[in-house]
């Protein structure tokens, strides 16, 4: 099936949100009511959305995501640089890798209607359900190397709330990376795409900002 380019930067943007929200996180930088926290959180658990927006709950809900996701691409002369790039290329690395993982992939989708009947029963944000998206992760993409370095500020990383956030964000993102895969990004679609990328972010911003 044959995906609009928009899907595609949607999904992207996806990553570049939770990457972005992971840095906040581990610096101590971010409000834990942020509706694109929310957004970013509840996107693992939406395994049946009608289309691409409905998984973030709209499109406005990614704005920080476009944002990121323009910062790095408009930034010639330094391209890769930051923590939110190498977070983003370390997730699609590991995307690829649980894809090729039946076992592990399997588990990951078994262990994601765990999760949902502890966020119907908790709340998304409590910090029973961020421990059960925090456990996932360690269990499905936490045994598949390299593992995702994160720095911050260790009082931070050592909270045991923060560390479940981060690691719910971490699979947040490979959520992110698996429908854009399914959307048909690709690594070729980033390094030839690049403008039409950017306009098609730019046109999701303004969408963003309408709605």
């Amino acid at each position: 099936m044959n995906h609009p380019r928009a899907d595609r930067v949607l999904a992207l943007a996806g990553v570049f949100q939770a990457t972005l929200l992971v840095d906040r996180v581990a610096w101590g930088q971010q409000d834990h009511d942020d509706p694109a926290l929310e957004a970013s959180l509840q996107s693992i658990l939406q395994v049946d959305a009608s289309d691409v927006p409905a998984v973030y709950g709209g499109v406005a809900r990614l704005r920080c995501g476009l944002d990121a996701l323009l910062c790095q691409f408009r930034d010639r002369k330094n391209p890769g640089r930051g923590p939110v790039p190498y977070y983003v290329a370390a997730l699609l690395q590991l995307e690829r890798r649980l894809q090729r993982n039946r076992e592990l992939f399997n588990r990951l989708g078994e262990g994601i209607e765990s999760v949902q009947r502890q966020a119907d029963y908790f709340g998304l944000m409590h910090e029973n359900t961020l421990a059960g998206l925090a456990g996932l992760y360690q269990q499905s993409v936490g045994q598949i190397g390299p593992r995702v370095m994160v720095r911050g500020e260790p009082a931070q990383l050592q909270n045991g709330r923060n560390a479940s956030m981060v690691r719910a964000l971490l699979l947040a993102g490979i959520r992110s990376a698996v429908l854009w895969h399914q959307c048909g990004g690709s690594r070729l679609g980033l390094l030839f795409g690049r403008g039409g990328i950017v306009k098609e972010a730019h046109q999701l911003r303004q969408r963003s900002l309408d709605s």
